[in-house]
């Protein structure tokens, strides 16, 4: 099965695509918006995959991820589209959804070829164990243009061999944000539990920094209470937690377990954000700053999208 026929369109497309897949890292309905744009544009000027001004994109998610922040967005995008018609004038965008077994990659392979010989232009898909990197390999063999919104291995960013571009932060980035946090913080003894994503975002020898940290690890929320116990018994008062947002109740949850102040209070406060361009900005400095102090402070970091 090849996506396109002729050679010497091949090599057109190839070449915009490459050019394509430079993106900056901004929000992700936003990029998703710019993404099928321009690969609508490139669709259109060869007439490839297009019939009567329809241009078909796809997107492949797995069950656990069915109406998450990642398929939302993408529907987004494609409706902001169609609703601006000066951005692609002449086209109207239609897509397809399928749901796949996290760990089924027979399956995601299926649906995902369907899903190009019925005529879709480029693919999206959001996180899952094996997901990016099944429908990345798919992508760059028929030379199909792949939006991923989740963690990926750092093979998968090479743009030298691939068709995929990421939103997800890069594990850089993830570290520099952690770092500037503890160093606003000024923690010189703290705990942190953080999630295993399935490559490792936090590298813990450039956080310590000569700080006595205590890391933990977990692999979903139900190892939080145990997490939490294992710090509480080096007393350590000072915690910092990696999480998903869709995880919050069940953090919450292993904090009222372990009758921690942060718990018993029921509730979260918003402290500030960490981007790229202007890096830690905390918008509400008592939150750390509490008379009497609090026997626990933790502070929860989440990876979010912005619309």
């Amino acid at each position: 099965m090849q996506l396109i026929d002729e050679e010497c369109r091949t090599l057109k497309y190839d070449r915009e695509v490459s050019d394509l897949l430079q993106s900056s890292s901004t929000g992700l309905p936003i990029l998703c918006q710019q993404f099928w744009v321009e690969v609508g544009k490139i669709s259109n000027s060869d007439g490839m995959l297009k019939y009567k001004n329809i241009t078909s994109f796809s997107a492949v998610f797995t069950e656990e991820a069915r109406g998450g922040s990642s398929e939302l967005a993408f529907k987004y995008a494609v409706y902001r589209i169609n609703k601006e018609k000066s951005l692609l004038p002449n086209s109207t965008l239609v897509y397809d959804i399928q749901y796949t077994p996290e760990r089924d990659s027979f399956k995601t392979y299926k649906k995902a070829c369907a899903q190009i010989k019925s005529g879709a232009v480029a693919l999206f898909s959001g996180e899952g164990v094996t997901l990016g990197a099944t429908l990345g390999a798919l992508c760059r063999s028929l030379r199909a243009p792949h939006m991923l919104a989740a963690p990926a291995p750092a093979a998968l960013h090479s743009t030298n061999s691939t068709f995929t571009v990421n939103l997800y932060p890069p594990r850089e980035l993830m570290v520099k944000a952690f770092s500037d946090l503890i160093g606003y913080l000024n923690w010189t003894r703290m705990g942190v539990i953080y999630e295993d994503y399935g490559y490792g975002e936090l590298n813990m020898l450039d956080l310590g920094d000569g700080r006595d940290m205590y890391a933990v690890r977990v692999s979903d929320a139900e190892e939080y209470r145990r997490a939490l116990a294992l710090i509480k018994a080096q007393r350590i008062g000072n915690i910092i937690v990696d999480t998903d947002p869709t995880k919050m109740r069940q953090l919450g949850r292993a904090l009222q377990l372990m009758r921690l102040s942060g718990g018993e209070g029921g509730g979260t406060v918003l402290a500030g954000h960490w981007t790229p361009g202007e890096g830690l900005a905390i918008t509400d400095p008592a939150a750390y700053k509490r008379d009497p102090p609090p026997n626990v402070t933790l502070t929860v970091v989440t990876v979010e999208v912005s619309a």
